[in-house]
């Protein structure tokens, strides 16, 4: 059994005792935000309509051009956007006392730059590795990318994608999502929580069942929606996928805990985002009868990235503090 640390401890609790609260608190967050858009939305939604009746060519007219579902999960981030701050200044991450950086263990100490660089090149070799056998064994077609010029633009774009993603997700996922059910759980628990979590975010429902409701929006098909964005992971369910998923978030919140510090898994996160999207704009990769071992352009539906990552989870695991108790 992993021993638990004080430094992850929120509410600033000993690491002797346990408070749900904060999980508590998230998922009202969470599925409040969803009730929200579905009720929101509609209204947001026919006021654009009438701004559009009388100016057919301007900005409101292009909103009501997208389709309902697209309104419903704008309006969703509304109360997300002002609740997780408020969420955050709950448990402590935006406390006065330690400031934002040091609370998120985002602050500049001995050897986190080593951890960051470190996990950076994991997270290059990892999935280079992945894309270098996938070009190897499977189907594939250079992109379109020509000179320099070119070339510069999706690298700087790629980088800039990667570090932005890493830095929102690690402070989102790990140091306050996996952080609150360290608090509320025995570590072990947490990361299968959080990281589950995690994989369940990165699903949405699918076109075919959204179709019904954008056909006519409305209040009814609002609430419908939100509900099946609740439940959209279900809807559109992978085992291979949601496993990979759950597996990456494994091996961030195990880093994390290695390193103590979240530069580690925000190294490791942009590397693998760099590389991916830097493959992505750069070659076609084609379904084939070798995509259930390699994956695809998005490392998540093949076996060899969940072998990969469960290993290093395991590797970085063996070397966590073991309770004696």
């Amino acid at each position: 059994m992993l021993e638990r640390d004080r430094q992850f401890m929120l509410f600033g609790l000993s690491p002797d005792r346990y408070n749900k609260r904060g999980v508590v608190l998230l998922t009202g967050v969470w599925f409040g935000a969803l009730l929200f858009a579905g009720l929101i939305a509609p209204l947001v939604y026919f006021a654009m309509q009438s701004i559009a009746g009388s100016d057919p060519d301007g900005w409101a007219a292009s909103l009501t051009a997208r389709s309902f579902d697209k309104f419903v999960d704008r309006c969703r981030y509304v109360p997300i956007l002002i609740l997780l701050p408020w969420l955050m200044l709950v448990v402590g991450l935006l406390g006065r006392s330690q400031g934002f950086l040091a609370a998120n263990d985002l602050r500049n100490r001995p050897g986190s730059g080593i951890w960051f660089i470190c996990s950076l090149m994991l997270g290059l070799g990892l999935g280079g590795l992945i894309f270098t056998l996938q070009l190897l064994f499977t189907w594939f077609w250079p992109g379109d990318v020509n000179g320099a010029g070119e070339w510069f633009v999706v690298i700087g774009g790629a980088a800039l994608s990667a570090i932005l993603v890493a830095l929102i997700e690690e402070i989102l996922f790990r140091s306050l999502i996996f952080r609150l059910f360290y608090t509320g759980f025995k570590p072990g628990k947490a990361i299968l929580f959080s990281s589950m979590i995690y994989a369940y975010l990165h699903f949405s429902a699918p076109a075919e069942f959204l179709a019904g409701p954008n056909a006519a929006p409305g209040f009814f098909a609002g609430l419908q929606i939100a509900l099946l964005n609740a439940v959209g992971a279900f809807l559109n369910f992978d085992i291979l996928e949601f496993a990979n998923y759950t597996s990456l978030g494994a091996l961030l919140c195990v880093l994390y805990l290695r390193a103590r510090s979240l530069w580690a898994p925000i190294g490791l996160h942009a590397g693998v985002v760099f590389i991916m999207l830097l493959y992505q704009r750069t070659v076609w990769v084609f379904p084939d009868e070798l995509r259930w071992l390699f994956a695809g352009g998005g490392l998540t539906d093949g076996l060899l990235p969940l072998i990969l990552t469960l290993a290093l989870t395991l590797l970085f695991a063996i070397r966590l503090p073991v309770s004696r108790s």
